[in-house]
């Protein structure tokens, strides 16, 4: 899961890139916006997924 997250992150940013070009050539707010939160909503899958990743780690080096 670790080595996954990384790639959420890239997407995210082609998002969000991808986003801040609509609003900046076409003009098109809602569509600008939807890109940008899904540019947010990668991120915070990328950040749980991460936190989850290293619990698990830390829990399995507690219990043996």
């Amino acid at each position: 899961m670790k080595r996954v997250a990384p790639w959420f992150t890239l997407l995210a940013s082609v998002f969000f890139f991808y986003g801040y070009y609509l609003l900046m050539f076409t003009g098109d707010l809602l569509e600008s916006l939807m890109f940008m939160l899904a540019f947010l909503s990668f991120i915070y899958a990328s950040v749980i997924m991460d936190d989850e990743w290293v619990l698990k780690i830390g829990e399995n080096e507690f219990s043996s």
